[in-house]
């Protein structure tokens, strides 16, 4: 489990991070557990929603491939992000 701590740290990075394919993070509500995360509202919903709903079992396998390739992306980038800046 991350520590608090270690949260923080990533999150002052993920609210800088901007792209198009990106959840935008606003804030971290942080005086008191669980700390509580702020982000801007996704077009039909949370990704967690849409796969556990009908609709998500409906989509197709190169869709599934295309948010798996996103999301390690994604963490590829931010990892790059977290070394450069040495947070």
């Amino acid at each position: 489990m991350m520590q608090p701590a270690d949260f923080l740290k990533e999150a002052a990075i993920m609210k800088l991070l901007h792209h198009p394919k990106l959840v935008a993070l606003y804030a971290v509500c942080s005086q008191s557990e669980p700390i509580l995360i702020v982000t801007e509202l996704m077009n039909g919903g949370s990704l967690l929603h849409c796969l556990l709903s009908d609709k998500g079992r409906t989509i197709r396998w190169n869709k599934i491939i295309d948010i798996a390739a996103q999301v390690n992306y994604t963490t590829l980038s931010f990892s790059l992000c977290t070394i450069f800046t040495g947070s």
